[in-house]
């Protein structure tokens, strides 16, 4: 009522009280953002880590999602295929992409536990440069050789690199690389060179023979010398490398 009594007390305590609701609602934003700014902190010194842990956190897997789970033996093929990487991603030189954080972020909250280790499948110059920031992969160590993928920025692949990484995926790969490249010269190379217009037929197979062969020696000579001036390796071999090779 307008004209009733006005008891100081109650004013008193009434104004304390939506002071007190206002400090503590702004409290506890504060202490949101905190918890938001450590937990990022956190994740972004994990993502900097470059020692494997040996015994990753146990991961709650009915809320993550099965589709994003691969194992080793995928991403070795997948690496071996396209001559990528995959290595810990503190091996990384450009910075995370805000992104990334907010999906580990997701992905901690499904799986039920802080998640510290991390890796990248990348070209290899992405670990190495600090200008390149190519097509990379961010997993997180599941444990028992399971990864989980959980943000991809940069680019597509361009369509040929198949086709330029497939020679390096291995021995067998290089070998038939060679025959192939071999044989094509011999089937083209004009029989003019050879003998002239007029030869029999059963002449130019043993020449074109000679052709194939010469091929196949040069190729290796010059693949040997690349390989062992450049320290190049296969990609079978050199996937999980720390090394410039």
């Amino acid at each position: 009522m307008v004209f009733s009594p006005i008891n100081i007390e109650e004013e008193l305590l009434r104004l304390s009280s939506r002071v007190n609701k206002k400090e503590f609602f702004i409290r506890e934003v504060n202490n949101l953002l905190e918890a938001e700014a450590r937990n990022e902190q956190m994740i972004s010194e994990n993502l900097r880590l470059t020692k494997p842990t040996t015994n990753p956190i146990p991961v709650n897997y009915k809320n993550l999602s099965r589709s994003k789970i691969v194992s080793i033996a995928d991403i070795k093929n997948i690496c071996t295929k396209y001559r990528l990487r995959f290595l810990k991603s503190g091996y990384y030189k450009n910075e995370f992409p805000y992104e990334a954080l907010i999906k580990i972020k997701e992905v901690e909250r499904n799986a039920g536990c802080e998640l510290n280790d991390f890796y990248l499948v990348a070209p290899a110059d992405a670990f190495k440069l600090q200008d390149r920031n190519k097509d990379p992969l961010l997993f997180a160590h599941l444990g028992n050789n399971n990864y989980y993928l959980i943000h991809k920025w940069g680019n597509d692949l361009a369509w040929y690199r198949r086709l330029w990484s497939f020679p390096l995926r291995n021995l067998e790969a290089l070998v038939i690389v060679i025959l192939v490249v071999s044989c094509l010269v011999a089937w083209l190379f004009p029989s003019s060179f050879m003998l002239g217009r007029n030869v029999p037929a059963e002449d130019l197979v043993i020449y074109r023979f000679f052709v194939l062969m010469w091929c196949v020696l040069v190729q290796s000579a010059a693949l040997a010398y690349i390989f062992f001036a450049f320290h190049k390796n296969f990609s079978s071999a050199v996937w999980r490398s720390h090394y410039f090779n």
